[in-house]
Order: structure tokens, then C-alpha cells, then sequence
């Protein structure tokens, strides 16, 4: 026997003991990248919202208005190679004293991965916000 170097003996067994270990790392390391991933796209959807919220704050009255009376609106967004679908509802506070000249409304947009008509959509962000108007 030399003590020169290792055996292959000891190099297989040092191999086998890194790929058992590196197999019971490896479920972990999976469900971090899994994880790491969705949080991403989640970022992307509260991203989306928070412009969606921005740009409704920059609408005037009448653009606000004419929001108010129809339907939530449905838009489909590509963003970083990843379809998304925002909604975007508006709603008014009627006055107590019927002064139109000023108005709270009421903003609600949620983001979704899938078309939300779909039965199973879920939203991944839900960001509201209200918006006071005066002329």
C-alpha cells in the first residue's frame, strides 16, 4: 500500500456519499426555484396593477365617468414573454348634496395569468384605490 494518494475505493465511496446527498438536497432546491419563480410573476402582476392604478389616476373627470357606467374592462397585457389579463372596475360615490362638482370614486383592478371568464381564474393581485375629483 502507498500513502501516496486515495484508492479508487475511496473515491467511488466519497462519489456515491455526494450523490446521495445532492439527492436529498435536490427536492429543496426545486421547490426554491419553483417558488422563486412564482414570486416573480407575482411581482410582474402587482407591477401591472400598480401602472393600471397610476394611469386611472391620470384620467380626467369625464374619462372617469365614462368608465363608471359600463362593464369592468378586460385587457390582455404580454409582459416579459407572459400573457396576463388585467380587470379594472370604477365605481362612484353618489354625493350626499348632489354637488357634482366633486367626486370620490372608487378603483379596483385585478390581474390574472388566465382570461378571467374562466371558470377557475384566480386573481394574482387584487389593488384598489380611490380617486377624488373636482372642477
Amino acid at each position: 500500500m502507498s500513502d501516496g494518494g486515495f484508492s479508487y475505493v475511496e473515491v467511488l465511496i466519497t462519489l456515491v456519499i455526494l450523490a446521495l446527498a445532492f439527492l436529498v438536497l435536490l427536492p429543496g432546491i426545486t421547490s426554491l426555484l419553483v417558488s422563486e419563480a412564482k414570486q416573480e410573476v407575482n411581482l410582474s402582476a402587482l407591477a401591472l396593477a400598480g401602472d393600471v392604478i397610476e394611469e386611472t389616476k391620470n384620467l380626467d373627470p369625464g374619462d372617469l365617468e365614462s368608465l363608471e357606467g359600463s362593464d369592468p374592462q378586460i385587457t390582455k397585457v404580454e409582459k416579459e414573454g407572459k400573457e396576463y389579463w388585467i380587470e379594472r372596475a370604477v365605481d362612484v360615490t353618489v354625493p350626499d348634496d348632489q354637488d357634482l362638482s366633486c367626486r370620490l370614486w372608487h378603483v379596483d383592478v385585478w390581474v390574472y395569468d388566465v382570461n378571467p371568464d374562466v371558470a377557475e381564474a384566480k386573481s394574482k393581485c387584487h389593488l384598489e384605490t380611490s380617486i377624488f375629483t373636482f372642477e
